[in-house]
Order: C-alpha cells, then structure tokens, then sequence
C-alpha cells in the first residue's frame, strides 16, 4: 500500500508541475506578444513620423482602390479603368485587359510599397487564390524589401514606367472540378530604370462572384505552362 500511495503523490506532484510550467510558457509568451506589439505598433520612435497613406478613390462594387502612395502610372490606368467601368457599357476583354495591365504595374513598382507585406496586385487577385499569391510574392519578389514606415527608406527599388499589351486571347481554366471561361493577356513592361526585373509575363483571369474579373494566375513569361487537372 505504502508503494501505491508514493506513486499517486508523485503522479500528482508532476501534474502541479506541467500545469505550472505551461503557465509560466503562456506567462513568457504573452509577454512577449505585448512587449512586440507595444515597440512594433503602439510606440513611436522619438523624432519620427509613421507615413500616412491616404485613399485617393475607391471602386467599392469591385474591391479596389487608389491611395496617395500610387505612382503617377497606376494613377493614370486605374482612372482608365475607373472611366470603363462607369461608362454604360463595356467588353469583359476590354476590362480583362486593364486589369491585367493595373495587376502588373502594381506588383512591380515596388517603389511605392511600405513593407513586403504590402502586397501589389492584391486586390486584382481572385479572392479565394489571393493568400497564396501573397504568400509566394512575399517569399520571393519582395524578400528583400526594407520597411519603410517612417519614409526614411534608402533601397533602390524597380518602378514600372510603361506597359504594353502584346496579346489577348479567350481560353479556359481549371480551378478544381470547374472549368471557367478566361482570357489570357500577354504583356510586357519597362522601368523607370532596368534593374534586373521581369519585363514581360502572362495574366490570366476570370469572372469571379458579382461582376469582378480578377486574376487567377500570373506567370513572368510570354510562354507559361500550365498544368493539366
């Protein structure tokens, strides 16, 4: 008897401890979540000013939007674009294309970005593949961005100068079991100064839920592949 009492008080002393080493992790862990939050987003550093960026126009129907932060080549094709759409009837290739030609001046002026969270392109994506999108942009084409909260950023960076349309062309894609109807647009672009960046891809996209055409699929080359489902 003696045996199994010695047991059950040990079983129950390890028990205290496990609940008490779990509180002290949580203890340690939210600690450190608050200590993050308070220097990262609540507290200012002395002398310096966060960078307001301030929304020029919106298309809520559509899901985008302008802001101050946009180059004078985004500014001039999303009001294209905005014209198209409040005009009284317009060609879903004729959206399709501008949206491609917006998509691709977005994603690679990244001048205008504050930090490689800000993802271009994003709200030209199809909303159930956008994540995805931004997950593998930020992995890759912004990796190496620096933050510039505060606007005192000195990375050279690409910004997009021009954009022309090489090719549009109706076709099909497959997301899961559907196929849906697409247009595929073939484009290239140059730089305010070459430094070493695409210059030329291939957009795909779809009607999505309401009256969006987003993009569904974006490679940099005029001769993408395709994966066969």
């Amino acid at each position: 008897m003696a045996r199994k009492v010695k047991t059950e008080q040990s079983g129950k002393k390890k028990k205290v401890l496990k609940v008490l080493l779990i509180v002290f992790i949580s203890l340690i862990a939210v600690t450190g979540i608050a200590f993050c939050v308070y220097k990262f987003v609540l507290k200012k550093e002395p002398g310096k000013t966060v960078v307001e960026v301030k929304v020029l126009d919106s298309l809520d129907e559509y899901g985008y939007s302008l802001s101050d932060k946009d180059s004078d080549l985004m500014k001039d094709e999303y009001n294209i674009l905005k014209d198209l759409l409040n005009s009284d009837s317009f060609s879903k290739e004729e959206y399709a294309k501008q949206v491609a030609k917006i998509f691709v001046i977005d994603l690679y002026t990244i001048s205008t970005k504050v930090n490689k969270l800000d993802i271009g392109g994003s709200e030209y994506y199809y909303l159930d593949k956008v994540s995805m999108y931004e997950k593998k942009v930020m992995d890759t084409l912004y990796s190496n961005l620096l933050d510039n909260t505060y606007g005192d950023r000195k990375q050279v960076l690409p910004e997009v100068k021009s954009v022309e349309i090489v090719s549009t062309e109706e076709t099909k894609y497959k997301m899961g079991e559907e196929e849906k109807s697409a247009f595929l647009v073939k484009l290239k672009w140059t730089y305010v100064k070459d430094m070493g960046y695409d210059d030329e891809g291939s957009v795909v996209l779809c009607k999505e839920d309401g009256v969006r055409v987003s993009v569904v699929d974006f490679q940099p080359t005029l001769e993408p592949e395709y994966e066969e489902e």
